[in-house]
């Protein structure tokens, strides 16, 4: 998995601490809306980008519709469905953190590597690949099957986040994932190191065939 890095910014200190969640509806966006609700967050807003629409799988949506609406009826939080990726990559310099109570294995997660390139606090389970993608800059618990439990733990440390967001260790903890996500998950190194690779492969194979020969 590669990115383009998030252009640096500054995060907006006035107005609510802004969550968002970037990722297909069956990945946890029950529970975090399970959590939200629980929590009664004051100057805090939820920003929702899911739909299965992003895979041309339309007909799915209809499935999940109930889940939208509870999204849309919820205070403080604005579903806005499926968008371009560069409205994602906007959304995020003026996100907080990335609220991504996973319930899905997943073998790579490109929306918390732009998250942790846009500076975010990543608040997720340690589910499948998100402890090695996250590299321990996540804000990361125990995940657990049953659903409430998972929304209770979630809840526990999404609330952490928020409350401790503009301290400076975290600020400083923020701005050193940053360089690490732009210099280990740029599109244009790891474009190159895909090259280098294919060629030593090309050229060992050549040379093997010349023994041969």
């Amino acid at each position: 998995n590669a990115i383009e890095p998030i252009p640096v910014h500054t995060k907006p200190k006035d107005g609510p601490i802004r969550l968002a969640y970037t990722s297909t509806p069956h990945r946890g966006l029950d529970v975090l809306i399970g959590a939200f609700k629980a929590l009664k967050l004051e100057n805090v807003e939820l920003d929702i980008y899911s739909s299965f629409k992003i895979y041309g799988w339309e007909e799915q949506d209809k499935e999940w519709e109930p889940l939208y609406n509870a999204c849309k009826e919820t205070p403080n939080v604005n579903y806005h469905g499926t968008v371009s990726n560069d409205e994602i990559r906007s959304a995020l310099q003026q996100t907080h953190i990335l609220a991504y109570p996973n319930v899905y294995p997943e073998t790579g997660c490109i929306s918390a590597i732009e998250a942790m390139s846009a500076g975010c606090i990543v608040v997720c389970p340690n589910l499948g690949v998100l402890p090695e993608t996250c590299a321990n800059f996540a804000w990361m618990y125990g995940f657990v099957q049953d659903k409430t439990e998972h929304a209770r733990k979630f809840a526990y440390v999404l609330k952490d986040a928020i409350n401790n967001f503009w301290e400076p260790p975290v600020q400083a903890g923020l701005a050193f994932q940053k360089q690490y996500y732009d210099m280990h998950y740029d599109i244009e190194t790891t474009a190159k190191q895909w090259t280098m690779m294919l060629e030593t492969i090309k050229n060992n194979i050549e040379n093997t065939k010349e023994k041969k020969s």
